[in-house]
């Protein structure tokens, strides 16, 4: 995930220098590729955790946190955003039952 952040910014930052072509309402199918491999690498890792989870726990007990108040500190708000928590939820959810 990491990786494919960098080259979004390398991406970003290339775009950024080519106004004249890319403007500020003009989409690039270069960053529209990233994004979407991000999400695919996001869900793919959701699916195989829960999935990983579902099968090895008889029972699965999930604690709720704050996670508004967690996106606040500067340190851990990519991290919690990448990692897609309503998604790991709805999978446990249905794959438990």
């Amino acid at each position: 995930m990491a990786r494919v952040l960098r080259r979004l910014q390398r991406v970003d930052k290339a775009i950024a220098r080519s106004r004249k072509v890319h403007g500020r309402n003009n989409h690039s199918s270069r960053r529209e590729r990233l994004y979407a491999k991000m999400a695919n690498v996001q869900n793919d890792h959701n699916h195989n955790a829960t999935t990983a989870i579902s099968k090895s726990a008889g029972r699965v007990a999930l604690e709720s946190i704050n996670m508004a108040g967690m996106m606040h500190n500067r340190s851990l708000a990519r991290t919690i955003a990448d990692a897609g928590m309503c998604g790991v939820l709805a999978g446990l959810e249905y794959k438990s039952a």
